[in-house]
């Protein structure tokens, strides 16, 4: 039984934690209090405490250290371990549910263990690691009175962190974490063989069944008072070192080690005799303490020792040590005394160093008259011999082509293959030709060549055209009828990571574009498209390319690239989606319009967002809408108040389209298109360039859901600040994130009906534009909390009271 070297005498594990004096602390008046009293009821059953919220700030709680909650009163002195956990669910409390997460501790209150700072015992703790390294524990007595706490209160405070984080790709985003807090009560009642065996796990490299008996002998009459004063835990016995003698001590280790820490050989030997009796019985820690104590003594006391002498670690090494020899004294030999007592052999005959010695063999040393022998290279000749008129094992082969081998004619008249020819003209024909009602080119993918439509329709994924069999007069026999939504073709994007694009751009071809697109036109577009998987969601943009943007394609901030984003619920069916799109902000850049030059240089875009499923697309359609026609946009439904495309009369433009974004759907109450927010999804909007500074406000909106009784919903404005003074200006980081929460309610079902939704009064952050620094977003976002699975909620029409209704 060895020692570890990493005991010491002092050390936390032997003794009992002591108090010391309590310190004086003010802790946060306006703290929620927390203790492991009600979670002790249930032990290792974690107890959710629902007050602690820390999605968008810190959050400061006190906690009472573990005291006397879970002990037995009427026996105090039970040796039971008893410890209080706080701890978080690194997931949100819906995905706990799915099974999504693991418990994350922050602090533990352990019967016995002091604290950290002043020592007490019980106080709370970091757990050990890195998983709270941000946290810190101030224990002690309150020097103040607070709405859960009076004066001289003994109890510890921690600040919480914010869970959620910024988004990494787009610092514009938020990644919101609600994740549920717990605080968890364990107690084992550890008996007295265990606890001892836990010491020698501690100390030594394991207990042995007589050791235990040994220790739990002496254990009762230190306890019971009847110890003798000579009686004593002895140091000596069996284990690696103990044979060494003297001898072999001096040949192999010249400089004995006689610390302490030589000592890590010697196991215990707890034979004892008894001669003189302790004069008091001492409780179960005292005598625990005691025990533990006298054995480290023990074991650094060498007349305790069978051998009566330290044993030395080095020693046992040394004699044992036999290294791989990288040089043998004869090419290939095992070494220069095979047959000795622990020689070693290795698996393999030679090595590099043999390699080296066959070009120099070695007899000898020049000291006892021999010399190193160069072996003299000598060339060798390898005869070629050509051999001829030897049968081949493989059939001859020739390179002319034989009458026989030539090709046989073509026949001369060709039979229909279903696809046009490239001997078509390639001018458009009235199908594929752009007109006043649909103003793109090869929109419908109809009478033109593969090559044609594919040049039309560019992607960054693979595509392909699909063609029905002109050979096959019933449709329904034609495997690609339902790959074509109407006419004979359609364009199949297979599958993958990317997008497919017309190009729309200053100077297209009016092949491929009726009449140039302009600033302030407002595009009508529509087209049909048919999913591989079901819920995917189709997302429509443009795309916009000039010189003078940091980066020739970077995406505007406001999102006005985006037009729609719908989801798609069925695979396999074909769905009409359909939207208006205003020209004019997807190429604006720092207040600059910045039209495209070329014609590549505005594009339409598709692409299926978070997925490699694949799709099909069909009867595209582009209309301008005119100026002051029943179907032109109002100025309300561009902007109203801080918010661009406020009744989604614009489909998705100006709100986010990230992969926990809405949709839009057509609903039919209201005879147009409505934001729609599932389970974890959210509709958000930056809406910095449209608020006023320090203006007051306050917006209605109507809402309708369904698939669930009610559902928690929040609408939050969130500022980032790049802060220029971080000791004056509005935060001491330099970044700041400033949070509002104009609207928190219950949003019930009331049998799907729409119903009017009113936010309150808010301020917007105050006049900001005096601030040392500015705002890089102002994010507007709306969010559902803990919604069913089956929960939809439709957004719509948002208005403006006041002021700005």
């Amino acid at each position: 039984m060895l020692l570890k070297l990493s005991v010491l005498l002092t050390s936390a594990s032997f003794v009992a934690a002591q108090d010391v004096d309590p310190v004086a602390v003010d802790f946060d008046p306006d703290a929620l209090r927390f203790s492991c009293s009600d979670a002790s009821a249930t032990p290792s059953t974690p107890l959710h405490v629902a007050d602690i919220d820390t999605t968008y700030s810190e959050v400061t709680v006190l906690l009472d250290p573990i005291g006397d909650i879970g002990l037995n009163a009427s026996s105090p002195e039970d040796g039971k371990g008893r410890m209080c956990v706080l701890s978080r669910w690194t997931k949100a409390l819906e995905d706990k549910a799915a099974g999504e997460g693991y418990y994350y501790p922050l602090g533990r209150s352990v019967d016995g263990i002091s604290g950290e700072l002043n020592g007490n015992d019980g106080d709370w703790n970091r757990p050990a690691g890195h998983s709270a390294w941000q946290l810190g524990y101030s224990c002690g007595v309150a020097n103040n009175t607070g709405t859960n706490f009076a004066v001289g209160e003994y109890m510890c405070e921690v600040t919480l962190p914010k869970t959620s984080k910024q988004n990494l790709k787009n610092p514009m985003l938020t990644d919101e974490l609600n994740t549920p807090y717990y605080v968890t009560y364990y107690e084992r009642a550890l008996s007295l063989r265990n606890e001892l065996a836990r010491f020698l796990h501690l100390t030594t490299f394991g207990p042995t069944s007589a050791e235990l008996d040994a220790l739990e002998e002496t254990y009762a009459s230190i306890k019971d008072g009847t110890a003798s004063a000579s009686r004593r835990l002895q140091g000596g016995g069996k284990g690696p070192g103990k044979d060494a003698t003297a001898a072999e001590t001096t040949a192999t280790d010249n400089t004995t080690d006689t610390s302490a820490a030589a000592a890590a050989d010697n196991s215990t030997d707890t034979s004892s005799t008894n001669t003189t009796t302790a004069a008091t019985s001492l409780s179960h820690s005292e005598a625990m303490s005691k025990l533990q104590i006298d054995w480290v003594k023990a074991q650094m006391d060498p007349t305790t020792f069978s051998s009566g002498q330290f044993s030395s670690h080095r020693q046992y090494w040394r004699k044992r040590l036999n290294p791989r020899r990288w040089e043998t004294y004869r090419i290939g030999e095992a070494g220069p005394a095979p047959c000795e007592l622990h020689s070693r052999w290795r698996k393999f005959a030679f090595t590099d160093y043999d390699v080296q010695n066959s070009r120099s063999l070695r007899w000898g040393n020049v000291e006892l008259g021999s010399s190193y022998q160069t072996q003299v290279g000598h060339k060798v000749t390898v005869e070629t011999v050509t051999l001829s008129g030897v049968p081949s094992a493989s059939p001859s082969i020739s390179f002319m082509p034989s009458l026989s081998s030539a090709p046989s004619p073509l026949p001369t008249t060709a039979s229909p293959t279903g696809t046009p020819t490239e001997s078509l003209t390639g001018k458009p024909t009235i199908s594929m030709a752009p007109t006043a009602a649909n103003i793109l080119g090869f929109a419908d993918m109809e009478d033109a060549t593969d090559q044609q439509i594919l040049n039309a329709w560019p992607a960054k994924l693979p595509t392909a055209v699909i063609r029905l069999d002109p050979d096959i007069t019933d449709p329904a026999l034609d495997p690609n009828t339902p790959l074509v939504h109407s006419g004979s073709t359609s364009l199949e994007v297979i599958e993958g990571r990317g997008f497919v694009m017309r190009q729309i751009g200053g100077d297209c071809p009016a092949s491929r574009l009726k009449e140039p697109i302009s600033a302030g036109d407002q595009l009508r577009i529509s087209f049909w498209v048919r999913m591989k998987a079901a819920n995917k969601v189709i997302v429509l943009y443009t795309g916009h390319y000039h010189e003078s943007k940091p980066k020739p394609w970077a995406i505007q901030r406001d999102d006005s690239n985006i037009i729609s984003r719908t989801r798609i619920n069925k695979a396999n069916e074909w769905t009409r989606i359909e939207a208006v799109h205003t020209v004019g902000d997807d190429w604006t850049w720092d207040s600059e319009l910045l039209p495209p030059e070329k014609c590549n240089h505005y594009q339409l875009r598709i692409r299926a967002d978070a997925t490699l499923a694949g799709y099909y697309l069909d009867d595209f359609k582009v209309e301008k809408v005119a100026s002051g026609s029943a179907s032109a946009l109002t100025a309300r439904d561009v902007s109203y108040g801080f918010l661009k495309n406020p009744n989604f009369s614009m489909s998705f433009q100006y709100w986010k389209a990230i992969s926990a974004a809405g949709d839009t759907v057509f609903d039919a109450d209201q005879g147009k298109e409505v934001a729609r927010l599932k389970r974890n999804r959210r509709l958000m909007q930056n809406i910095v360039a449209e608020a006023i500074p320090g203006e007051k406000y306050q917006f209605a909106f109507w809402a309708k859901l369904s698939g669930t009784a009610s559902v928690k919903t929040n609408i939050i404005v969130r500022m980032r600040f790049e802060n220029d003074d971080i000791v004056n200006g509005v935060c001491r980081r330099p970044v700041c994130n400033i949070f509002l929460r104009p609207l928190t309610t219950t949003i019930e079902s009331k049998g799907r009906q729409w119903q009017r939704i009113v936010s309150d009064e808010f301020t917007m952050f105050g006049n900001y534009t005096k601030w040392p620094g500015q705002p890089s977003f102002i994010l507007f976002t709306m969010l559902t909390k803990d919604m069913a699975s089956s929960g939809e909620l439709r957004v719509s029409n948002f208005e403006f009271l006041g002021e700005h209704s």
